[in-house]
C-alpha cells in the first residue's frame, strides 16, 4: 500500500508542477477564480497533512497566493505527505476536528485518497478556467504521466 500512495502522490505533486508552470507561463489567466481554485487544492492538502501530523496549520483553506509562492507550497505538501507515508499506520482510525468544527474520524488511508481525489477534482475545474483565460489546456492523464 505504502507504494501505491507514494506513487500517487508524486502523479500528484507532478500535476500540481504542471498546472504551476501552465500558470507562469499565462499569468493573464491566473484570475481570481484560478488562484482561488489552486490555492483551495494546495491549502486543503495541507490541512489535511497538518491534521494528521497534529500540526497547527499555516494557511486557511481559501487563502490566495502570488503565482511565485505556488511552486514552494506545492514541494512543501509534497515533503509533508512523504513523511506521512513513510512514518504512518494507514489503518489508524483518526479523530479530528474540520474547518468548520465538526469532529470526523477515518483511516489514515482513506484520508490519503480524499487529498489526492480532492486535488484531481479542483485540478479540472483549473483547467477550464485557465483555458477560458487563454492558456492551452495540458495532458495530466495518470496514464500520461506514467508513460514519462
Amino acid at each position: 500500500m505504502k507504494t501505491y500512495f507514494q506513487s500517487l502522490y508524486k502523479y500528484n505533486h507532478w500535476c500540481n508542477e504542471q498546472m504551476i508552470s501552465l500558470i507562469k507561463k499565462h499569468p493573464k489567466a491566473y484570475s481570481e477564480r484560478a488562484g482561488t481554485l489552486i490555492g483551495h487544492t494546495l491549502n486543503t492538502h495541507h490541512i489535511w497533512t497538518c491534521r494528521l501530523q497534529r500540526t497547527d496549520r499555516k494557511h486557511g483553506v481559501w487563502d490566495i497566493f502570488k503565482i511565485e509562492e505556488l511552486a514552494p507550497y506545492n514541494q512543501e505538501n509534497f515533503e509533508a505527505s512523504m513523511y506521512v507515508l513513510d512514518r504512518f499506520d494507514y489503518e489508524y482510525l483518526l479523530t479530528y476536528i474540520n474547518t468548520i468544527d465538526e469532529t470526523h474520524t477515518n483511516r489514515i488511508k482513506d484520508i490519503l485518497f480524499h487529498i489526492a481525489n480532492h486535488s484531481t477534482y479542483h485540478r479540472g475545474q483549473l483547467m477550464t478556467e485557465l483555458k477560458l483565460n487563454g492558456a492551452t489546456p495540458i495532458p495530466l492523464d495518470f496514464t500520461y504521466y506514467k508513460e514519462l
